[in-house]
């Protein structure tokens, strides 16, 4: 006997070394206690929430154990299932209304048992028929007037913006004193309002709108107080709107700002729409280039989207490959290009760069009309100057790696050889055609011309 508790010891340890036993925070003697955890205990009816089981142990470290579906001995079961029910993995459904128990059991394998309580109360719904009215009446509205919901009780608003997908804006929901009234308006995307902090709305289009069409468009942003929307059969009526006065085409701001400088900008961000400049616009490697107006636009001739950038050791010219996709799909209020890397833009060197960024006559379609925009609307910007403008900026590192001055020619080629090979190469290639007109990259001695 004592021989067998010898071997059996030795292949203990040997499974312990090499991984063979899992090792855990305690055994079935080293439990205290299993504790049911819940977010709360007041339900409706249909209601679905989930409680999690735990095994607290002696030395203060806990296991989860919710689910038997996972493989974990515990059993759950409710003292009246009429009124809530609870399956395997801890999961509670208000039946009926009432009060009830719901118990969860943990049975170790030498068959101590663990055990846990909690009450639940099962609400009944309370159904409100859900009506509303619109202001103004006709749909006939001010460029910057709200639409007004006017409910037949108290609402509250669980989410206050319902965005137009694709169109980079969409309405925000708001309440004054009166809580049978919701108020909506037309403001940018919260990714873009950011970069235009002034611009707290937007105006109405004179293109005809539509909220609540077939079914309601705000159920999960406005609940009545106390209780739940009770739809009638069939279909809501909706809301047509749109702006009674057509407003002259207006840019309302460009980001970068026009005369703006931008500091710490390097060769690997992005020009165009990019995350984490719109989430910090004033960090980080990328620009955002954004042409906000004051009506949905379409995209136009791509050639009119124009770009020309200078720095000490010379200049690109040329204009973006194509718009953003949003903006070649959906109406919008801003004008983005797809997004490109600052070495295409701006050069390698990425110091002292003054850029200016155009949208020329016919680089979009104004929705309203059928129209392509006849003026010129542009923002100049400088990236990273070698002498900081403000004392602010004093401190902060600029400008790239390389040195200020302009490439040489690497020795042993003619005028022009890299040019003439780099054409007959790639010329039946789509994308590499959509180059800017005399951008380059240098790769260690070699220019390799094209974009």
């Amino acid at each position: 006997m004592i021989k067998k508790k010898k071997y059996l010891s030795i292949f203990i340890l040997f499974a312990f070394m090499f991984g063979l036993v899992p090792i855990l925070p305690a055994i079935g003697a080293d439990i205290t206690q299993l504790v049911i955890e819940i977010d709360k205990t007041t339900i409706e009816e249909n209601e679905r929430i989930s409680a999690e089981a735990y095994l607290v142990y002696t030395d203060g470290t806990r296991k989860r154990v919710t689910s038997a579906v996972a493989g974990h001995p515990i059993s759950w079961q409710s003292q009246d299932s009429t009124i809530a029910e609870v399956d395997k993995s801890g999961y509670i459904t208000g039946k009926s209304a009432g009060t009830t128990h719901v118990d969860a059991i943990y049975t170790t394998p030498d068959m101590s048992v663990y055990s846990d309580q909690i009450q639940i109360t099962v609400t009944p719904i309370n159904y409100i028929p859900y009506s509303v009215s619109y202001s103004p009446a006709d749909g006939l509205l001010e460029p910057y007037e709200p639409i007004v919901m006017q409910f037949p009780v108290d609402v509250e608003i669980t989410s206050d913006y319902y965005d137009l997908s694709g169109k980079n804006c969409g309405y925000k929901l708001y309440q004054d004193q009166d809580k049978t009234k919701v108020y909506l308006k037309l403001v940018l995307h919260p990714d873009y309002q950011p970069l235009f902090p002034d611009i707290t709305q937007l105006p109405w289009s004179t293109i005809n709108s539509r909220i609540n069409y077939i079914t309601d468009d705000f159920k999960d942003y406005i609940k009545p107080v106390g209780g739940k929307w009770e739809y009638p059969a069939g279909n809501l009526p909706g809301y047509n709107f749109k702006s009674k006065i057509e407003q002259s085409l207006t840019l309302l701001g460009t980001y970068p700002k026009n005369n703006s400088t931008l500091y710490n900008k390097n060769l690997m961000g992005n020009t165009g729409k990019a995350l984490n400049s719109i989430l910090a616009p004033d960090e980080g490697a990328n620009i955002p280039l954004v042409f906000l107006f004051n009506k949905p636009l379409k995209a136009g001739d791509i050639s009119k989207f124009r770009i020309e950038s200078t720095s000490p050791i010379g200049g690109i010219t040329g204009h973006w490959s194509n718009f953003a996709t949003h903006f070649n799909n959906f109406a919008s209020y801003i004008v983005m290009p797809q997004p490109i890397f600052n070495y295409a833009v701006y050069g390698y060197n990425l110091t002292d760069v003054t850029a200016t960024m155009t949208l020329e006559p016919g680089a979009f379609e104004i929705v309203e009309t059928g129209e392509h925009n006849t003026e010129s609307y542009s923002t100049t910007y400088r990236i990273n100057p070698s002498v900081a403008e403000t004392p602010e900026n004093s401190g902060l590192q600029v400008g790239s790696i390389y040195p200020n001055t302009p490439p040489l020619a690497p020795s042993g080629f003619t005028t022009g050889d890299l040019d003439v090979v780099w054409r007959l190469n790639i010329a039946d290639n789509p994308i590499t055609n959509n180059h800017i007109e005399t951008s380059g990259i240098l790769l260690q001695d070699h220019i390799i011309f094209g974009g």
